[in-house]
């Protein structure tokens, strides 16, 4: 629980003082109707603790608005850093949060987890037209803007967006050249299980299938399906391949040196040779001693989302047993729909 603050009386923050406040006041929520942005004030260790920055965890805090007409009418928008930001994009329930959470360890890193406003611009890109191309254009260039900002110079931010955010991808290393971004994926069995483990997943899973059918029609890899018509493993499949064959075409791409793929199974097997190279991907400049505490410490014996419980790499291996037992006839009609309509082979392009 995020500690009350009470802001001073008759605060109002212009977009000249915000990008001198640093992030201390975080960007929480992006309204598109009313075309205004919510911030909440936020200290270092609320970013560590928090494990999404939603606006459910964000709920209760005090908050001022700023209209985002000015921004619109004068595009003062500052220019990106020329550090950038370090995104970590990923297919979901792949150790994202457990990475970004060993990231967070080092002082060079302000790791931002899910910001809602990015979750915002990509539904809005995709299913709304409530903004023209040039004013989301502009919202995306000053919430990247603003999601860089550090509290001391010699730190690198650090996104991890949902993954329905896979589709701003382009744009958001378009936006700044000397970003970089790791695609985090596992393999497509795994990701099935993920999937079919609880109702709550597998409700998303159908509900992500709709959402992903524009990016699907742009692929043109294979005739987008009828998801009223799938199984859950079907729809679950869908989703993983748009998003694993979205990053195959960009890392074929222009934008090939600002990207890695890294495999979950390769990170959990050796979580410090995968650090080590994030930590030169990025330009963390941290020792590999330093790296090596990381791993050595509680964060890879918790659970990345429900710290502190217990949750070791034995716990993950006995897991993933019991889904095989209980879902491999349902994963097995994923598979047979990926190897019919678009089969992807692994390891990605661009490996870390």
């Amino acid at each position: 629980m995020l500690e009350q603050q009470v802001m001073a009386p008759g605060l109002s923050p212009t977009w000249a003082s915000l990008w001198a406040s640093g992030p201390h006041l975080y960007p929480a929520e992006l309204s598109l109707s009313r075309m205004s942005l919510k911030l909440v004030p936020m200290r270092r260790d609320d970013y560590r603790r928090l494990t999404f920055l939603d606006s459910e965890s964000l709920a209760g805090l005090p908050y001022c608005t700023l209209s985002l007409d000015e921004l619109l009418e004068t595009c003062q928008v500052p220019a990106p850093q020329s550090r950038g930001i370090a995104y970590v994009f990923h297919t979901a329930y792949c150790c994202s949060t457990l990475l970004t959470r060993c990231l967070e360890m080092l002082d060079a890193c302000l790791v931002l987890r899910e910001p809602e406003p990015l979750l915002t611009l990509a539904f809005a890109k995709e299913h709304l037209v409530i903004l023209g191309a040039v004013e989301r254009q502009a919202c995306l260039e000053l919430l990247t803007a603003l999601l860089a900002r550090t509290f001391h110079p010699d730190q690198v931010s650090v996104v991890k967006p949902s993954a329905q955010c896979n589709t701003l991808l382009a744009d958001l290393l378009t936006i700044s050249p000397s970003s970089r971004a790791v695609f985090l994926y596992s393999d497509l069995e795994t990701h099935l299980y993920q999937v079919l483990k609880s109702a709550e997943r597998r409700a998303l899973a159908r509900n992500r299938a709709e959402l992903v059918m524009p990016e699907a029609r742009r692929l043109a890899m294979f005739t987008p399906p009828l998801v009223g018509q799938m199984t859950d493993a079907e729809a679950a499949a869908f989703v993983w391949t748009v998003r694993v064959c979205n990053y195959q075409k960009l890392a074929a791409g222009g934008l090939s040196p600002q990207l890695r793929s890294l495999n979950c199974a390769a990170f959990l097997t050796d979580p410090q040779g995968s650090l080590r190279q994030l930590n030169r991907d990025f330009a963390l400049g941290h020792s590999d001693d330093e790296i090596g505490t990381i791993v050595n410490s509680q964060v890879m014996q918790s659970h990345s989302k429900q710290v502190p419980e217990n949750f070791n790499a034995q716990a993950r291996a006995a897991c993933l047993t019991e889904l095989r037992r209980n879902h491999s006839v349902e994963a097995r009609e994923g598979l047979l729909w990926a190897e019919r309509h678009c089969p992807v082979q692994l390891p990605l392009a661009q490996p870390l």
